[in-house]
């Protein structure tokens, strides 16, 4: 087996992996950088000198889906698979894109490519198996979007876990990625590590309500509310969570305004894709008679006159509006009005882009009060005034590293391929996992010969080592004890401190411990393996 990344390995963008095999190739992803224009922001797919069996959509993000319709026009057969949801909002995506395209004078294909790249889309679900070729493939739900998906790949020379861009935390409109219950075993991970030197993200809970008391602060002082977001999943989340503390009474109950893509893709949850769901939020539905997608308080901007209306409105309100870095889309027409508003906030939800206005707007020093923001026409830029608060909030739809690193530990791989991050993420990712595999780091276009690397070696049991004239050694007697209970955590630099109740017996409960091990799993379920004698 061979690996190279034709883009999206040593940074996040461009994501396009190939796999090769004895007798085919399979390409994973075909995504586009999202802040470089043209032929810049594709991967090079001068490494593929044939046509791969298939290509494989992990979910619809436009840096793992932008491409598609360019690698079609060059392989019009390539069989191309999806789940439904992510075909659905691919669509969307890819209309969205080519529009910007022909605005900013950087057009990457047309409509008519566009529509034969999705035309005969190969739809799948998870957890059932399919095969092409000689190959098996399983799709596993990834957790970082509606209709995201990892992919278990079985061939004769060996496994591969592809997880593409994972989380392994709920949101209200897409489940946690599968963790299987036990380890199962596979030759090779490719892991994403994106907050590969994020040690945990903060406790969601809690950063709801910072969240809801700033933006609470800001329309009791009669200011706007802007929130650059990903239409894809961020958004819809973000606007649910503000119209049910509204309907609790703990947030003003002003209008929700969503525009751009955010809009479309909200339209596509709540209809066509309601079915894709998870259970709870379609369960409430049915309790409530209802579609939550549809509060009342939440507006859809039908077009260009109503989203002026909204631009030039004084009144407190929130906007929602694509793109989230404030790179293209709608949400820069709303912020080159509300960057003049002293009592107004932006308030950034998902990741930036170094480089991106959303990243200088974050990493501006003091005495810095312009910031250049596109105007739409042909990648031209306009400086603005900064006077409104600025804040950024963490609702990731990433693993932190403690989930990526959990994730491993179910796989128990030989080797990992760690991909899809920037800076020190990946390095730091690679040092943690580097004790249990051989862990690889490379550069987009490095091919690596996965079968050239030995297997772990097998470990040999005492018994089976010693000669006929050794004692064997005596077989230790171990005694497993199972303990569930509640406990507060906190983490301080690299100690975890544990907080039990009072009625716990710790020091019995402990007895005399040679080590210890974390692992995060879903949610905020943490498991704690002690190892030693008790007492």
């Amino acid at each position: 087996m061979k690996f190279i990344g034709l883009g999206g390995v040593s940074e996040i963008g461009a994501s396009s992996y190939l796999y090769t095999f004895a007798d085919s190739s399979l390409l994973i992803d075909a995504g586009i950088r999202p802040n470089a224009l043209g032929e810049a922001s594709l991967p090079d797919f001068s490494f593929l000198s044939q046509e791969p069996i298939a290509l494989l959509l992990t979910h619809a993000h436009s840096d793992h889906i932008g491409a598609l319709p360019v690698l079609k026009r060059r392989f019009p057969n390539l069989p191309v698979y999806a789940t439904l949801a992510t075909a659905s909002l691919a669509l969307e995506m890819l209309k969205d894109a080519q529009k910007i395209g022909e605005s900013q004078g950087a057009v990457l294909f047309s409509l008519e490519d566009l529509a034969n790249a999705l035309a005969g889309i190969h739809i799948i679900r998870a957890e059932q198996s399919f095969e092409i070729g000689a190959l098996t493939l399983t799709p596993y739900l990834a957790g970082h979007l509606t209709g995201a998906v990892s992919y278990l790949i079985e061939s004769a020379e060996g496994s591969i876990f592809h997880t593409g861009d994972v989380n392994n935390i709920a949101s209200q409109t897409a489940p946690s990625c599968y963790f299987p219950a036990e380890a199962k075993k596979v030759d090779v991970l490719t892991v994403e590590s994106t907050y590969g030197d994020t040690l945990m993200h903060l406790n969601r809970k809690a950063e709801v309500q910072r969240f809801i008391a700033k933006v609470s602060e800001t329309l009791n002082q009669g200011g706007r509310v802007l929130i650059p977001a990903f239409a894809m999943g961020r958004s819809s989340d973000v606007a649910l969570t503000l119209a049910d503390h509204m309907r609790g009474k703990l947030l003003r109950r002003v209008p929700i305004v969503l525009d751009g893509l955010v809009r479309t893709i909200h339209e596509l949850f709540s209809e066509a894709l309601f079915s894709e769901m998870p259970e709870a939020l379609r369960n409430r539905a049915g309790a409530e008679g209802s579609n939550p997608l549809f509060a009342p308080e939440i507006v859809r901007v039908k077009n260009h006159q109503e989203r002026l209306n909204w631009v030039t409105s004084q009144e407190p309100m929130i906007v929602i509006a694509s793109s989230g870095m404030l790179n293209a889309g709608v949400s820069p027409l709303y912020a080159k009005a509300i960057l003049a508003e002293e009592e107004s906030l932006i308030a950034f939800v998902g990741y930036q882009d170094e480089g991106a206005p959303g990243k200088q707007l974050l990493n501006r020093t003091e005495g810095v009060r312009e910031i250049a923001l596109p105007t739409g026409e042909k990648g031209s830029f306009e400086s603005i005034g900064v006077s409104c608060q600025i804040d950024s909030f963490s609702f990731s739809g990433h693993a932190d590293a403690n989930g990526l690193i959990s994730l491993s530990k179910r796989y128990n791989p030989d080797q990992v391929i760690v991909v899809h991050g920037e800076g020190n993420s990946r390095l730091v990712l690679r040092d943690k996992l580097a004790k249990a595999a051989r862990v690889h780091v490379l550069n987009n276009g490095e091919m690596l010969e996965l079968s050239s690397f030995a297997k772990r070696p097998k470990r040999v049991k005492a018994t089976e080592a010693t000669s006929g004239s050794e004692t064997p050694r005596p077989k230790r007697s171990t005694k497993m004890i199972r303990y569930k209970t509640r406990v507060a955590a906190k983490l301080e630099g690299n100690s975890l401190i544990l907080n039990f109740d009072d009625d716990v017996d710790i020091e019995h409960l402990l007895g005399d411990i040679d080590s210890f091990s974390i692992e995060f799993a879903r949610a905020e379920i943490l498991r704690l393996k002690l190892s030693g004698r008790p007492k």
